[in-house]
């Protein structure tokens, strides 16, 4: 959300409603945005549109770099929403307006 916004991320930053709303106004000039569900059917899709270029999504490598070994507590994926609230948003927000 800060980096959308414009906002030097290596200062240490709150999100609030005002810089949500620079964020989404920046996205919405953003030409492309590919979005991480059916990734591999995303990028080859954006080849062709693009491009012309076909590509099967078949080609395209996703693969997980890392195996967790438990599942998150409740309580620890509360917090991880709580703090990470404008970016849930925003990643709603690009959705809707990509109509996906």
């Amino acid at each position: 959300t800060l980096y959308l916004a414009g906002i030097d991320c290596t200062i240490s930053t709150v999100v609030n409603q005002e810089i949500y709303e620079m964020a989404k106004n920046n996205l919405k000039k953003i030409k492309h945005i590919i979005f991480f569900e059916n990734y591999s059917k995303n990028i080859a899709n954006f080849f062709f549109k693009e491009y012309n270029i076909v590509i099967s999504d078949s080609d395209i490598p996703n693969i997980r770099k890392a195996t967790y070994s438990k599942k998150i507590s409740n309580e620890d994926k509360d917090l991880i929403i709580d703090k990470n609230k404008y970016d849930i948003l925003l990643y709603g927000y690009a959705k809707k307006i990509r109509k996906c």
